[in-house]
């Protein structure tokens, strides 16, 4: 077969264009930032593609409904001079984007016709966001429903996502497997309320269509669909009467996945995401080994949120270290504090989600949600001030990073037989790392 590269058309000077809005994506200070189709370059003959725009704060939103034209410089996407700073170009290019345009001109807008189904999800998305906007909420706040509920982190601002990185708590603002399970378990329990206990299976069948329509309304990302996939799988299991199975149900997940875009597989979520599920299953039982035996459910809940955390972030280590070359020792001990707050959190943020979809701004709560968030953002910061545990600059070839995966690999075995020869294994990947 005969794989060709494609074709990257080159623009200079100043160009006409017309495009349509994709996505929106993280803004700066200064500027909103989009990915857009550009459908016409006057005058160039260039097939349609793909490409970033930043467009100054002070102007008009994009949306769903429009067509634009303007004219602006269309330029390629550098790659970082810095070996150990994220290549945003390299990113961008597993998505079919390598160019970006800097809008600052007018802009001449034309309504669409019709709008596809994706389109018109899309925008009453955007239409709930601007709900929270309009909101009676306090800014930083409102940002923050936005990103722990509809998964728009792109208004937030820098220091916000600074303290959430720093904190190793930036999960939490994913959509995520455990918001996921949490909004489903959520929905079983209303829906078990209301539905009688002879229809027991109807009440799961539409906690499930549920969940399918939430993550089609927020985009649909690698984790979400991981998320949904697997409670689908597990809970078909059940509804079968059949001894279910993680590993399953994590390969099936991946395998959907994959199969309607291969290129996921370079992305660093998914690669995260499947690497979390992973160290949860291979490490969290070995590890619940060392801690207090719990005697009833609330117990048992309380062990497993430091056996998980932990199973989790030992799995990811090595490629959050390849990839970002940063981390922070305190993310294990933030975790353990926050992750149980964090579920009352996400279950209010749905709550005040779903009340302003109606526009209905209960005060009250307002101000309890308010309260809620400001004590969560307070203690995220208090964490990120550590400065002492956070460290950033931290090189890692890729052979270092499957090395260090190899090691946890091994470690199951150290903390099960505790014997020589497993301690062996393990060490065989840590020696890369001796002076």
């Amino acid at each position: 077969m005969d794989f060709k590269k494609p074709q990257i058309p080159t623009f200079d000077g100043k160009q006409n264009m017309v495009f349509q809005l994709r996505k929106k994506l993280n803004s700066s200070e200064k500027y909103r930032r989009y990915e857009v189709e550009i459908l016409k370059v006057v005058n160039s003959g260039s097939a349609p593609f793909n490409a970033v725009i930043s467009v100054p704060k002070a102007d008009e939103q994009l949306d769903f409904t429009k067509y634009y034209q303007t004219e602006s410089y269309i330029n390629r996407v550098e790659a970082p001079n810095n070996n150990f700073q994220f290549n945003y170009a390299k990113y961008l290019s597993r998505k079919n984007i390598f160019h970006q345009a800097f809008i600052n001109g007018e802009v001449i807008t034309v309504p669409k016709k019709a709008l596809t189904f994706s389109e018109k999800i899309k925008q009453q998305r955007l239409n709930v966001l601007q709900n929270i906007d309009h909101s009676s909420l306090q800014p930083r706040n409102k940002e923050f429903l936005k990103g722990i509920i509809l998964a728009d982190r792109t208004e937030m601002d820098e220091e916000t996502v600074s303290d959430f990185n720093k904190s190793g708590l930036v999960h939490l603002l994913a959509i995520s497997g455990t918001h996921m399970v949490i909004i489903f378990w959520l929905l079983i329990w209303v829906l078990r309320k209301l539905i009688p206990l002879k229809f027991r299976n109807l009440s799961i069948i539409l906690a499930l269509v549920f969940i399918w329509f939430f993550a089609i309304f927020i985009d649909y990302g690698s984790s979400v669909l991981r998320s949904c996939i697997m409670i689908t799988a597990y809970y078909m299991f059940v509804l079968l009467q059949r001894k279910s199975d993680l590993l399953h149900a994590l390969a099936l997940a991946g395998f959907m996945i994959l199969i309607f875009d291969t290129n996921q597989i370079y992305d660093v979520g998914f690669q995260l995401s499947f690497l979390a599920v992973l160290g949860i299953y291979w490490l969290n039982q070995p590890i619940l080994k060392y801690l207090p035996k719990p005697k009833n459910n609330f117990q048992n809940f309380l062990v497993n949120i430091p056996s998980v955390s932990l199973s989790a972030q030992l799995a990811t280590l090595p490629l959050v270290i390849y990839y970002f070359h940063q981390y922070s020792l305190v993310s294990i001990l933030a975790n353990l504090i926050i992750i149980p707050f964090s579920e009352i959190i996400i279950i209010s943020s749905l709550v005040m989600t779903v009340l302003l979809v109606f526009k209905i701004d209960f005060s009250l709560f307002n101000l309890i949600y308010d309260g809620m968030v400001n004590t969560l953002l307070s203690a995220i910061k208090w964490f990120a001030n550590l400065d002492f545990a956070f460290f950033k600059n931290i090189p890692m070839t890729l052979l270092e990073a499957s090395l260090l995966l190899l090691s946890f690999y091994f470690l199951r075995d150290v903390l099960l037989k505790k014997d020589f020869k497993s301690a062996v294994r393990f060490s065989y990947g840590m020696l890369i790392f001796l002076p």
